[in-house]
């Protein structure tokens, strides 16, 4: 009986190593590939090559807020090192019957009605396929360089000394294809992809964070449109009386839910700093615009009129928005003090406790004994949550750090969020905790509670 036991030991601790070398091969080289689910309807995903997290690709507006936000900067003469791809599958006019898309020949300056530009013999789609400059007779090669290409495998790379033109590094073939637009993206990269079973899929990680558009307008709107959480920092200048007012902000947009068909999302435009005639107006630092609303597409046209400087205060009556400051707040530790816990509540300030809790079992639970410690953590409403967002409302965190059961420690990393909780609400939750023993125990909160 030991020995089966020893040998069962032995095979899970085998299962669990090759599972754990799996997830990590398969994450590594999936690195900037286009992923299809061969199993389901053939979705998308795109493994992003810095944080090998994937992203779901679910038409051509997100593919062109992924190349947006997920593009790198790029130099012609870089951009030239790397060979380029040339598919008939990808062309959608081709005027002179080269082999060249026309959008491709206006980017590289060959003539959409003359086949061979050089005039060298040879169609410029052919000379470009294999490697040759379609403008320049007497085959000469493009520079490529094919380490510099190699480590370009998998990226999104875009123009910088252009418009901005984006191109797909294919992890297979190392060659460049051009993305016309986000429908061309798209196609592109589904036919470029990898496919893949839902099991393996399950082993990279899904990308859960806002989309950072830096200051492009156009990716903002563009993943608004597809409905993914995004944000952006931008300038406005407003000619006020005679006098110039610039404000820099950060606008951010968050899906709260969009099952059944129903939409509702949240718009943030908060403040870093402005100035009024050159000088700097230190109190409008922190103003918040705080809004909820079901209605994207009036939002996207309220963007729109943002980013050509037409918007007004009636911009967003189509919302339901509340304006208010974002202040800085004491942060508090009251280690394992309740009644500090208490008091600093009470003072508005983001606290945090460290809380012990021991239980005895009876004939109704699996357990004879049980201890657990956790953290509680308030945080006032309007201010910088844990993580890193502006709080709509105040916000309880219980956090399960270790517990024991019949004597054997275990760690733990349970979270309990109650979200709408006001002073009073945590005030009465920690009498209540005192006098009846503290932990877990979202019945006695104000608000609905959830674990993460």
């Amino acid at each position: 009986m030991k020995k089966f036991i020893s040998i069962l030991s032995i095979s899970v601790f085998a299962i669990v190593l090759i599972a754990g070398v799996a997830q990590a091969d398969t994450s590594s080289h999936l690195l900037g590939r286009i992923l299809l689910q061969v199993e389901e309807h053939g979705e998308a995903w795109y493994v992003l090559p810095e944080t090998a997290e994937r992203i779901y690709l679910a038409d051509g507006e997100v593919a062109y807020a992924v190349m947006s936000a997920f593009g790198v900067g790029i130099t012609t003469a870089d951009l030239e090192k790397i060979p380029m791809g040339i598919n008939e599958q990808f062309i959608v006019a081709d005027t002179d019957g080269d082999g060249l898309d026309d959008y491709l020949e206006e980017l590289l300056g060959t003539g959409i009605d003359n086949v061979d530009t050089d005039g060298d013999g040879y169609l410029d789609g052919e000379e470009v396929a294999n490697g040759y400059e379609p403008m320049a007779s007497g085959g000469v090669k493009f520079a490529i360089d094919e380490s510099f290409a190699e480590s370009m495998k998998g990226k999104i790379l875009l123009q910088v000394e252009r418009k901005g033109e984006a191109w797909y590094v294919s992890p297979d073939d190392g060659k460049r294809y051009y993305m016309r637009d986000g429908d061309a993206a798209y196609e592109i990269m589904r036919y470029l992809s990898l496919g893949i079973t839902n099991m393996d899929l399950s082993m990279v990680a899904e990308y859960d964070s806002r989309i950072d558009c830096g200051s492009s307008y156009n990716c903002y709107l563009a993943a608004l449109e597809a409905e993914l959480d995004v944000e952006i920092q931008v300038q406005t200048n407003i000619d006020f009386m005679g006098y110039g007012l610039v404000t820099n902000s950060i606008l951010s947009n968050d899906i709260l839910s969009e099952q059944g068909g129903a939409y509702e999302a949240r718009y943030m435009s908060y403040t870093l700093n402005q100035t009024f005639d050159g000088e700097v107006q230190e109190e409008m630092s922190g103003a918040t615009i705080d809004c909820s609303y079901e209605d994207k597409q009036a939002m996207i046209d309220a963007i729109a009129d943002f980013s050509l400087g037409n918007f007004g205060t009636s911009s967003l009556d189509f919302a339901e928005c509340e304006t208010y400051m974002v202040e800085s707040v004491e942060s508090v530790d009251c280690g394992e003090d309740l009644s500090c816990f208490s008091s600093s509540v009470s003072e508005g300030n983001q606290t945090t406790v460290l809380v012990y809790r021991q239980e005895d079992g009876d004939a109704f639970r699996w357990y004879a004994s049980m201890d657990t410690v956790s953290q509680w953590t308030y945080y006032p409403a309007h201010v910088t949550g844990r993580s890193g967002d502006i709080l709509a409302t105040s916000e309880l965190v219980e956090q399960m750090i270790s517990y024991s059961y019949n004597g054997e420690d275990k760690e733990s990393s349970s979270v309990l969020v109650c979200p709408q909780e006001t002073d009073e609400h945590v005030l009465a939750y920690v009498e209540s905790q005192l006098a009846t023993g503290a932990g877990f125990n979202e019945s006695v909160h104000h608000s609905e509670c959830y674990y993460e």
